[in-house]
Parts: C-alpha cells; structure tokens; sequence
C-alpha cells in the first residue's frame, strides 16, 4: 500500500522510522519518533490513518482544528484530509494505515451500507482506553518481522476500525446480523491449508480468500465455528505439531505434515528411539557432522518447544529441564562405548568364571 504522503512527509522534518510492517490487503502499521521544534503538514494522503501517542507533546495547527495531544490521545485522519503539525517535545506515536479500499470493504459489509458513502472522521486528540489496550498489548509488544504474527495483528487492526467506526463513524449501529458459520467443506479446506504450511504466512486475507469471505466475515464465521479465533488456532496447531515432533524425534517442521491425531498419540520411548534411529543413522566417521547439521535445521523449533513448558503434562519432560537438551537426546542412538559393553557383560554374569570370560571378550573386542 502507498503511504507516500505521511512517510514523505515525516521523513521531509526528519522524523525517524523505528520499525513498519506491510500486512496486505491495504492495511501497515508503522512506529514513528519525531523531534521538537518539528512542523509537518499532511496533504490528501490518499489512505486512512488512525493514530496513537506513545510520549511525547504536539499542537495540531490548521484552521480546521487545534489542540494540544501528548501520551495517550488518539487521531483520525481521513484520506482527503489536510492537516499541519508542531511538535512541542520529542513525540512517539503508531500510525495504522488503512487504504481506501480496505475501508469500504470492511465498513460496507458491518454496518450493510453503500461503503461510497462512509467515510473517517477527522477527529484529534480524544481518548478511548479500549483502542489504546489493542494497540499497547497486541501490536506494538509482538515482533513484527516474524510471519507467525501477521495475523494477530491484521485481526487487531481490523478490531480497532471497527471500534473506531462504532463509536466515531457516520454510521453508529448495524442492522447486520451474522448467523451460523462457516460450512464442513470450507472448514476443512481451511484446515488443510493451515496444516499444509504451518512454518509459512497464513496471514488472515490469505485464509479468507480460500473462504470465499472478507476478512471480517471470515474472521466472525471461523471463531463462531470452531470456538477460536483464526490467530488461537493456527497457534494451537503449531504447538500441536512441534510437540508431536519432540515425541517421535522428528526434525523440521517445514517437511512434514501434522499427523490427525497429534494431540492424542503417544509414542513410547523405545519406538522413538526407533523412529530416530532409521531416519537419522550414524557412524564412527560421519557421526558428528550429521549431528551438528541437525542441530542446525532445529534450531527454528527451539522458540516453540519452548513454549511447551505451559502445558498441563510439561511437554513430555520433566519440569525445569533444558528443552534443548530435550531436543538433542532426540537426534538419534548413542553409540555404545567399549567400557559400557564391560560394565554390562560384567553385571550380566554372577560367577567368577563367567566374569573372566566376559573380560576377555570385550577385551578382544577393543582390542579388534
């Protein structure tokens, strides 16, 4: 989406750009910090902003408002509006920026209208404890370069225009009432999808599009279905998924398939040690490059095995262990050492003559 018109106008007073995600479809967030003394105007921007105060003091200036906004104040700001900015102290703020056709899109399907004839307020500096929570807890605490979290924040941002268009927007109320959900053959298409690419970008226009369904319908119609919102499930999903593989001592989660009762098989320790053995054999000579290059493909799974302390049975391991060594007693067989091979044999007989018997073979064997 193109938002030439604020970035270029905050780059042009020197404001800094701390972090920006593109999430398709019309919808990015960006985190700006801009510095005092600074002056800046917005000309027909050409999208919707809507926009938080995180620090920070400034004076809007232009004829059509004024006022003076620090932490905490909201702004919105319509596509074809014009405004002018003075900075009073060094301000941070969250800018969401909403394309036009996005916004009518979502604003026609909710409130059942001609989406030409809705619009944004222009409205600043007010207050509303509800937007600032979604914007506080579940956007700018997630990292917003990982894939996992585009959906949760597409989902949060789509909340927080809603909210905005309830409270704020020229239309107050909806005659639109959603019933039923989504039917057994788009459910399951969905669900294939999700467990076809779970290491890759399930963002939430992607999984509506397989639906048939906006994004906000497909968003109501799927949590209304299966009792979870799309973010919760593929979470879910992925959790289910990377704990089946530290059971059976699998390696990536990006070449595999979850299996359709992974979170109810069990796999004894003896078949693991099995599993293990067949798909990652070692040798004397080769033994340790393998091992190590297994190390590294798993080391994308670390983040989600470690999240599997949460579980009510502590992810099939004790409580307080290192789930990296977790990770690494399932990378394949040990080899058994010479002195092992005495120690047993030693224990296994219970006469003396036996004892130098089984001396001397694993003797021969070491020696051999």
């Amino acid at each position: 989406m193109q938002t030439g018109s604020i970035s270029s106008a905050l780059e042009g007073v020197g404001a800094k750009l701390l972090r920006q995600v593109d999430l398709g479809g019309g919808l990015t967030i960006a985190q700006w910090r801009n510095f005092a003394n600074s002056r800046l105007a917005y000309r027909d921007p050409g999208h919707h902003t809507v926009s938080l105060y995180l620090d920070g003091t400034v004076r809007r200036m232009d004829s059509g408002q004024t006022g003076i906004g620090s932490s905490g104040a909201l702004c919105l700001l319509p596509a074809d509006g014009d405004s002018a900015w003075h900075v009073l102290r060094d301000v941070y703020f969250c800018h969401i920026y909403i394309s036009q056709g996005r916004f009518q899109r979502l604003a026609g399907e909710v409130f059942d209208r001609d989406s030409r004839t809705l619009t944004l307020p222009d409205l600043s500096f007010f207050s509303d404890g509800f937007i600032a929570d979604i914007i506080n807890r579940a956007i700018l605490p997630n990292d917003w370069s990982e894939s996992a979290n585009r959906l949760l924040l597409a989902q949060a941002a789509d909340l927080i225009l809603l909210e905005v268009l309830r409270k704020n927007g020229p239309v107050r109320s909806s005659s639109l009432v959603l019933q039923g959900g989504l039917s057994p053959h788009v459910l399951k298409r969905i669900i294939q999808l999700i467990d076809a690419d779970l290491a890759g970008d399930l963002s939430l226009d992607r999984l509506a599009a397989e639906a048939g369904l906006s994004s906000y319908h497909f968003a109501r119609m799927f949590k209304l279905t299966t009792g979870q919102t799309p973010h919760r499930f593929v979470h879910e999903r992925r959790l289910a998924v990377a704990y089946e593989f530290i059971r059976a001592g699998k390696a990536s989660i990006r070449k595999s398939q979850p299996p359709a009762d992974s979170r109810h098989r069990r796999i004894s320790p003896q078949a693991s040690r099995r599993n293990s053995a067949r798909a990652h054999p070692l040798s004397a000579s080769d033994g340790t490059q393998e091992r190590a290059q297994r190390v590294h493909r798993m080391k994308h799974l670390l983040p989600v095995i470690g999240s599997l302390r949460n579980r009510p049975d502590g992810g099939g391991r004790e409580r307080g262990s290192n789930p990296q060594k977790t990770v690494f007693r399932t990378l394949g067989p040990r080899i058994p050492r010479p002195r092992d091979c005495l120690r047993h044999a030693w224990l296994r007989r219970k006469n003396l003559l036996g004892k130098i018997v089984a001396m001397g073979y694993c003797a021969a064997i070491i020696i051999g």
